[in-house]
């Protein structure tokens, strides 16, 4: 039952971050993470308070969306960029080397890529 309601507030907060009422998006995400844990969720987490411009707990949401399925290439990108923010290039490169080795075609990866070799 926990799953269909934590469901049903992650899309309700898809539609209210569709719509930029993000700290209703915000409240929805929450209430569905704490039913259930899932990747998705924290990524989109993530996606507020980067909007929001709130760096650590968008650094925070997108390490646990990536903890939670480091093989989704969106959020290993994201975590990536993030990761170049904080100076973080060495892990930054490791994770989008990884991506590339499952998917060596992933242009956002491949353009990443090229920007921390040149």
């Amino acid at each position: 039952m926990s799953i269909n309601r934590a469901l049903l507030e992650y899309f309700e907060g898809v539609r209210f971050f569709e719509n930029n009422s993000l700290d209703a998006a915000l409240n929805h995400f929450q209430k569905s993470l704490q039913l259930e844990k899932h990747f998705k969720t924290c990524h989109q987490i993530y996606k507020i308070y980067d909007k929001l411009g709130n760096e650590e707990y968008a650094y925070k949401y997108i390490c646990i969306a990536y903890e939670l399925n480091k093989n989704n290439d969106a959020v290993a990108i994201d975590l990536a960029k993030k990761m170049i923010s904080r100076g973080l290039i060495d892990q930054a490169k490791s994770i989008i080397l990884e991506i590339l080795s499952r998917n060596p075609s992933y242009g956002p990866a491949k353009k990443i890529i090229n920007s921390i070799m040149s």
